[in-house]
């Protein structure tokens, strides 16, 4: 985790959007995983899974899909299980590794200090100066 993580992006049109979602879920867990993993490790706050770009029309609307430490901390075990019942095995090893991690050095949910702040984590573009 030395190089900065490319954030993907993605382009399509608003009438894929829910067939992409469904159709890529695999690739969306990894990044999800590797985000995870960036947040624990350099404890960082907030970061971007990745950036939709959805075309309707002549219009283009981005959905930047950010994960919060509490969405890791909330959502790991469902994450566990989604990947053991698609045998997704690769990504059940990581996320378990990731439980592992939070559970010996004790995270827990942070409590908001203000909006978008809390008391031990920073943001994504802090950590990387």
């Amino acid at each position: 985790m030395d190089e900065p993580r490319k954030i993907l992006e993605f382009e399509i049109s608003h009438s894929e959007l829910v067939g992409f979602m469904e159709d890529n879920r695999p690739v969306l867990a990894n990044e999800i995983i590797t985000t995870a993993e960036e947040m624990l490790y350099n404890k960082i706050d907030v970061a971007t899974v990745c950036k939709i770009k959805v075309k309707r029309g002549n219009e283009k609307t981005i959905l930047h899909c950010r994960l919060t430490i509490d969405d890791v901390i909330r959502d790991i075990e469902s994450l566990l299980d989604w990947s053991v019942e698609t045998e997704e095995y690769e990504l059940s090893h990581r996320i378990k590794l990731l439980m592992d991690y939070i559970k010996k050095n004790d995270i827990r949910r942070k409590k908001k200090t203000g909006f978008g702040s809390y008391e031990e984590f920073k943001t994504e573009e802090e950590s990387s100066t």
